[in-house]
């Protein structure tokens, strides 16, 4: 568990007085023709974006800063005045047509209070919304040293570097080095798994059945495997996978809406927090 405070508050850019017509998004281009920059890279509008990357994450608050053919997204969530949920530098590279949603362990974070909530899957589904509306064909993502290391390949994360890389090589090895922390069925079953080498064993581990001193096997076998993942959003079974894994969102987003609009006692002033790079 990733142990911390919200210290750090979302980058704040400068607003726009012609930009500010949507309440909890603010926008910033280093250049001085916000809604041209805004059009060429985004390409919806202002209201859109923020309906479809905001969709039940109670109190968003949405910055976007426009950097030449990029878009720096920053979204932070706040419920009785505590951080509950950030993403922080989410990048969509227009020309790549890649959104990065955590290229670093710590830039996705849910306050350990509020896991088990549905924020993470609704931050996901959200953003895998978002990134096919901004035409981006890979959704990638670094899998941090706490519960994102399962949390991604559980719905649908593969490994952004296939078999022939050395990124794919030291993944094995972590794997292995797991394995022989796991019980024999578990261990065996993991072994067939990295016997078809694939881009996608990070997704097979993590789905795999069983459990290890109480948590789901796949969460063992990759702990600490510490690499870049990807989402595939031009591949209609793999986006099927990840759909049919996240559920229903639409009764998620109403769960969420219900408790936070609530008064929330169990929101206190604790600062821990769990990466998402957690869930």
């Amino acid at each position: 568990m990733l142990v911390g405070s919200f210290t750090k508050a979302v980058n704040a850019p400068r607003l726009d007085p012609a930009f500010t017509a949507v309440p909890g998004l603010s926008a910033y281009s280093e250049s001085n023709n916000l809604k041209g920059d805004w059009d060429r890279t985004i390409g919806m509008s202002p209201t859109a974006f923020f309906s479809m990357i905001a969709n039940g994450l109670p109190g968003a608050k949405v910055s976007v800063s426009l950097e030449g053919p990029q878009a720096v997204i920053d979204i932070e969530c706040k419920a009785a005045g505590k951080t509950i949920f950030k993403a922080e530098n989410c990048v969509f590279e227009k020309g790549r047509d890649l959104l990065t949603i955590a290229k670093d362990r710590r830039e996705s974070e849910v306050r350990s209070s509020e896991t088990g909530t549905g924020l993470g899957k609704i931050f996901l589904s959200n953003m895998i919304n978002t990134a096919k509306a901004l035409g981006a064909k890979t959704m990638n993502l670094y899998g941090g040293k706490e519960d994102g290391t399962f949390f991604w390949p559980r719905y649908g994360a593969e490994l952004e570097n296939g078999p022939d890389s050395m990124a794919y090589t030291r993944f094995v090895e972590r794997v292995e080095e797991n394995m022989t922390h796991v019980p024999d069925d578990i261990a065996q079953a993991a072994r067939a798994i990295l016997e078809k080498p694939s881009a996608y064993v990070s997704v097979e581990l993590a789905n795999l059945a069983g459990t290890v001193d109480g948590r789901a096997a796949g969460a063992a076998l990759l702990r600490e495997t510490n690499t870049m993942l990807c989402y595939r959003l031009d591949d209609a079974d793999k986006m099927a996978f990840t759909r049919a894994r996240l559920g229903d969102v639409d009764a998620l987003r109403a769960n969420v809406t219900a408790r936070y609009t609530a008064p929330l006692p169990g929101i206190g002033p604790q600062t821990t927090t769990r990466s998402l790079n957690g869930h």
